[in-house]
């Protein structure tokens, strides 16, 4: 029997609203130790912003620190601007197996687990994988 999506995924999965600004996800990845933040609009996944996506307007904030206006405004820009593509979802009763392929075939470090109506459900990333499978190895 194969194990479940649901079995290791986290469900206390801190989000951002879809009308977040960079600064508010900047905030909120700098307080945790999350890389990861899923975008939710009423609870439906419309993203998920990585602190990858955020280090990619690291040149323009470096160039915004003299001025402080422009800094402000770079903050004041919504974090959605920022997503790259369609969010990777599964769902909790996909096979671990199964996640472990999408997250290698879409080189990414976590999956968006949703129900039926695309609502969240939790998260699974790597390191959820291997911290399950390191008991195999004990």
């Amino acid at each position: 029997m194969s194990i479940t999506v649901a079995e290791l995924m986290t469900t206390d999965v801190i989000t951002l609203p879809a009308d977040a600004t960079i600064g508010e996800a900047m905030g909120v990845l700098a307080e945790t130790e999350y890389r990861h933040l899923p975008m939710l609009d009423e609870g439906r996944v419309v993203g998920m912003l990585s602190d990858r996506d955020l280090r990619r307007i690291e040149g323009l904030m470096a160039l915004a620190v003299e001025d402080p206006a422009k800094t402000q405004e770079v903050l004041d820009q919504p974090a959605a601007s920022l997503l790259s593509g369609e969010p990777v979802t599964i769902e909790g009763d996909a096979s671990v197996a199964h996640a472990i392929d999408i997250l290698v075939r879409e080189r990414v470090g976590a999956l968006l687990v949703v129900d039926g109506a695309g609502m969240l459900t939790g998260m699974l990333s790597y390191i959820d994988i291997l911290e399950a499978a390191r008991a195999s190895f004990e």
